[in-house]
């Protein structure tokens, strides 16, 4: 095994796999598997999730833990690491946004 590429042998055949770090986010009985880098910005992982969920990007926010995300900090900046558990909640009408409570149930 080759931790340093995640590269193992299976058989006969050299297996190469790439060491990824992903999110899980949530929302009420949605679990969504994200891929991630660390100097991924907040906003990154928002485009990338709009794309699943079909909202757009700005009508999504993050949240960890009871905190809100801050769009233009990274997830190392905002101290997600690998399998870590983020919220997202829609935007309501007006300025009003889904709050964790909402979307934890």
């Amino acid at each position: 095994i080759n931790a340093e590429y995640g590269a193992c042998l299976v058989g006969q055949y050299k297996h190469k796999s790439i060491m990824s770090n992903y999110i899980r986010c949530k929302r009420i009985n949605q679990t969504i598997f994200l891929y991630f880098e660390p100097n991924d910005k907040v906003s990154n992982l928002a485009e990338k999730l709009s794309k699943i969920v079909e909202k757009s990007s700005e009508d999504i926010k993050f949240y960890f833990g009871q905190n809100t995300l801050d769009a233009s900090k990274t997830a190392q900046e905002v101290k997600i690491e690998n399998d870590s558990v983020v919220y997202f909640g829609y935007k309501k009408a007006g300025d009003e946004w889904e709050t964790i409570e909402e979307v934890k149930r």
